[in-house]
């Protein structure tokens, strides 16, 4: 329970897989974000794939050779991946509206992201990362959103405001491909980045 400071971080991030480094959106002064990489042994930063435009939302993959993120670098908020060791980023997403929140499979087969298709209305994509083919992976009316794959790659936890009283947020849990949700939050409130436990027993979420 001890908690650290970390000198010259200044915003929410992720760890990665053996917690040797972390990645975060730093806020810079005129209000833009970029990402920093932090060596947590040494405080060494770097700055990953530098661009005036804000980045945001880095994550790595699973085997910790590449780094998804978003940025406004188009214009709009696209998905973008980059190796770790540098590199000009790939450009995921070409979409008109908002892309964000990324997620690689545990295999790296696939990437899930939520879209905004229009006003309040969210669904879940997926990112075939062979083929860069982009494709509906969970819809529906309203919310469906912060999409999260389990350990084992069998499961996605997500935050839908389809079953609950009108405008309320509940923890989802969808298999890979989909199909068969499960509401597994009920109470009132507004339930958001649900996020596994490493072993896949428990799920953690905002509220």
């Amino acid at each position: 329970g001890r908690r650290t400071d970390l000198a010259g971080l200044n915003n929410a991030g992720v760890l990665s897989e053996d917690a040797s480094r972390a990645l975060v959106a730093n806020m810079l002064a005129d209000g833009s974000t970029e990402i920093v990489e932090q060596v947590l042994a040494t405080g060494t930063q770097r700055v990953v794939a530098p661009h005036p435009k804000s980045d945001f939302l880095a994550t790595y993959s699973p085997d910790g050779t590449l780094i998804l993120f978003n940025s406004y670098r188009s214009g709009k908020s696209d998905i973008y991946i980059v190796s770790r060791a540098g590199g000009e980023p790939v450009r995921l997403t070409d979409f008109e509206g908002y892309d964000a929140h990324a997620d690689f499979a545990p295999d790296m087969s696939r990437i899930v992201f939520h879209r905004n298709i229009g006003g309040d209305d969210y669904d879940i994509y997926q990112i075939d990362f062979k083929t860069k083919a982009v494709s509906a992976l969970i819809t529906g009316a309203g919310e469906q959103a912060y999409p999260a794959w389990s350990p084992d790659g069998r499961s996605i936890a997500y935050v839908s405001n389809s079953g609950g009283a009108s405008g309320q947020n509940d923890i989802f849990v969808a298999r890979s491909d989909g199909a068969a949700p499960l509401r597994l939050t009920h109470e009132p409130g507004q339930k958001a980045y649900p996020s596994w436990a490493s072993d896949g027993r428990y799920l953690y979420f905002n509220d």
